[in-house]
């Protein structure tokens, strides 16, 4: 959850292209993000996209070394407008 703004924002740059994100207005839930984007080739025009968590799942593998877990799965399914 800390880091999928972060995630998030690199996929946007990458994808279209490194001056896309304009802003992340950050609000006080966390399972709620929106982006402000402008993506190359589209002639200035902006676009809004607001991201919200509507569920989540997750399993962690029962196999222990030293104490430390091998690996912890989490799904979520995310609603964007």
């Amino acid at each position: 959850v800390a880091d999928r703004p972060y995630n998030i924002e690199s996929i946007c740059r990458a994808t279209m292209g490194a001056k896309a994100v304009l802003d992340v207005p950050r609000g006080e839930d966390p399972n709620e993000l929106a982006f402000v984007l402008s993506p190359e080739g589209a002639a200035g025009q902006l676009y809004r996209a607001d991201l919200k968590v509507v569920g989540r799942h997750s399993e962690s593998n029962p196999e222990v070394t030293d104490g430390a877990l091998l690996s912890y799965d989490v799904c979520e399914v995310i609603r964007q407008v």
